[in-house]
C-alpha cells in the first residue's frame, strides 16, 4: 500500500506517453515508478537507477509486469557511482 503522497504525484505530472522516458533516481524496488506506470500505462521508456542490485532487480521485474510494451531499463550505480547496466 503506497502512502497518500505517492498518489499525490501524479497530479503535477503532464501527460506521459509512449514517447516519454520515466527515470527513477533512488528506484529501490520501484514503488514510486509503479505508482506512475499505473497511471500511465502506455509510458514508452523506463530507466530504474538504485546502487542497491537486488533491490533494483525487483523493481525491474514489477515495472515489466506493470508495462509489458514499455522499454525498462536499469543502472546499478549510486550518486557519484560507476554504472553498470542490466
Amino acid at each position: 500500500r503506497e502512502p497518500e503522497h505517492y498518489r499525490e504525484l501524479l497530479l503535477p505530472l503532464p501527460p506521459l506517453d509512449r514517447d516519454d522516458h520515466l527515470v527513477d533516481v533512488g528506484a529501490g524496488t520501484g514503488k514510486l515508478a509503479r505508482v506512475i506506470a499505473r497511471g500511465y500505462p502506455r509510458l514508452g521508456r523506463v530507466t530504474l537507477l538504485d546502487p542497491n542490485g537486488e533491490k533494483l532487480a525487483v523493481a525491474a521485474v514489477r515495472l515489466r509486469e506493470d508495462l509489458p510494451r514499455a522499454v525498462v531499463r536499469t543502472r546499478n550505480a549510486g550518486i557519484g557511482g560507476r554504472t553498470a547496466g542490466a
